[in-house]
């Protein structure tokens, strides 16, 4: 179950105990909240018994579009970004993801290609980009206007590379290069959703600028399961 909610633990334990009995024909294991200030909540909750547990699922990284067009950027004359087909770059997509996972069975788990749908909605916007370095392909990257979490702007709907480019720094100037093709407002921010075990892109988005302004919890409240 997901459910934004406010107020900590004491709230998120609270909501639990009202919706958990209208679940209790599926033998619920956690309850799925999206929550400020993710590691003073869990520092929080320690010792706590009425929580089995909690964890980030999903880090939530933002960054206000002209604060972070004014930091100093990371230079790569050698990457550009070019509009593309949402139809052939989710085959790109698809493939790069595909390489990920046989070096990387778990990521399966938690990390899955945009497809051709969603990146075509990419499209639309003008926010849809194949990678190039030297004027060859090395990736795709997307965004599309997406107001959530509180904030105005845009999601980072898709950045994967090919494995020749991956780990050399360039995940931060692709970011970079899409903060400059953003149609923003004052305000806009430049927002998304990060796997707590995507290292990388976690950095890539500390690199850039963007911080931790929530996450998405996994909250087990005592008589519960919790997650495998």
């Amino acid at each position: 179950m997901t459910y934004p909610t406010a107020g900590g633990p004491c709230a998120a334990y609270v909501f639990a105990s009202a919706v958990a009995p209208a679940y209790d024909p599926w033998h619920p294991l956690a309850l799925r909240a999206n929550l400020p200030d993710p590691d003073a909540i869990i520092a929080a909750v320690r010792g706590d018994s009425r929580f089995v547990g909690m964890s980030v699922d999903m880090y939530v990284m933002a960054g206000l579009v002209h604060r972070l067009r004014t930091r100093k950027r990371d230079i790569d004359d050698r990457l550009r970004l070019v509009p593309g087909s949402p139809g052939e770059l989710a085959a790109r997509n698809a493939g790069i993801y595909g390489e990920l996972y046989r070096r990387d069975p778990e990521r399966a788990r938690w990390a899955t290609p945009e497809d051709a749908d969603s990146l075509a909605d990419c499209a639309d916007e003008g926010l849809l980009f194949e990678v190039r370095v030297h004027d060859e392909p090395a990736g795709v990257v997307a965004a599309m206007r997406w107001d959530a979490h509180g904030m105005c702007g845009f999601s980072v709907e898709e950045l994967a590379l090919d494995a020749e480019h991956r780990e050399k720094g360039l995940g931060p100037v692709v970011l970079q290069r899409l903060l400059r093709k953003l149609p923003a407002d004052d305000g806009d921010a430049l927002w998304g959703t990060i796997h707590r075990d995507n290292i990388p892109s976690l950095r890539n988005a500390l690199r850039v600028g963007r911080e931790i302004v929530g996450a998405n919890m996994w909250i087990t409240p005592a008589g519960w399961s919790g997650m495998p």
